[in-house]
């Protein structure tokens, strides 16, 4: 595996001094987020020039892109604010390869007008679960037309929220086109952690087959509330050691990222999570 970090963790002046810190803290991949220093990446003002130096900045240091960080409310309620994250989206899609990837990830989103991050009563129906994939279909299209993959990342409070249901995307669409991010974390509420080596087991059976990238990032309860914290890697309750192994157990030998770190704490995850990767059994 390769160990990877989202890009906007580690900061700098300009795309080349962002890959050079990069570099220098040992990750061989990031998943770039499209707020580089120095560059305008915006749907509205992307250019191949601009596209061309990050790409540049990165693999002269060694170090490839992933994905992209595309996230979006693929499924926000507002016509309008649909339609203009749905373009965004597009946008990512066309532009992946410019950067040396074929995988733009994002989310699906939810139904709820205040946030993307809270769940709806919508969003468990199967009118929304059709609705989503008729949503989905033209991103699809967009992919297939740009040999493009995208990695749909699941959260207990969006339209995506089981592990089931990320498969049934999957085979929906086919998995040339649409894949998973693996991120167990995000499928746990408080109550699911009593037995989260079960659902371990039930998400890497449910989609371990289809693994674009994956995240590292740790879980912990928040009393009284329906979803848990997400915070870095070492910092809460997650199953580590069998994280890891199922992950080797699919083959996936992909980019492993971490994420929802600040600055001064990269050093510190970055060192837990090579050790989780070093005692793991591959089998």
């Amino acid at each position: 595996m390769q160990l990877g970090i989202f890009s906007d963790v580690i900061t700098g002046r300009d795309p080349e001094e962002v890959a050079a810190k990069t570099r220098a803290l040992g990750f061989e991949t990031v998943q770039l987020r499209l707020n580089v220093p120095g560059v305008d990446l915006s749907p509205e003002g992307i250019s191949e020039r601009d596209a061309s130096r990050v790409r540049h900045a990165f693999e002269s240091e060694g170090i490839g892109i992933c994905a992209l960080a595309a996230y979006t409310n693929l499924t926000h309620p507002d016509p309008e604010r649909r339609r203009r994250n749905l373009d965004g989206f597009e946008n990512r899609i066309r532009w992946a390869r410019a950067f040396g990837t074929n995988v733009a990830a994002t989310e699906t989103g939810a139904f709820n007008r205040q946030s993307e991050w809270e769940a709806d009563p919508y969003n468990d129906t199967e009118d929304a679960w059709r609705e989503f994939l008729d949503i989905l279909a033209p991103c699809v299209r967009e992919a297939e037309a740009h040999d493009a993959v995208i990695a749909l990342e699941a959260y207990v409070e969006n339209v995506i929220n089981t592990a089931a249901r990320a498969r049934a995307a999957v085979e929906h669409f086919g998995p040339a086109h649409v894949q998973i991010v693996m991120d167990p974390n995000n499928y746990f509420t408080p109550a699911m952690l009593e037995r989260q080596d079960e659902v371990l087991h039930d998400v890497f059976a449910q989609v371990g087959d289809y693994i674009a990238i994956a995240h590292a990032k740790d879980v912990r309860p928040v009393p009284g509330q329906r979803k848990c914290a997400l915070p870095r890697a070492g910092t809460g309750v997650l199953n580590w050691p069998l994280f890891v192994r199922l992950l080797r157990q699919t083959g996936f030998d992909g980019a492993l990222v971490i994420e929802h770190l600040k600055e001064p704490e990269v050093e510190e995850t970055r060192d837990f999570v090579r050790a989780q990767l070093a005692v793991a059994p591959a089998g």
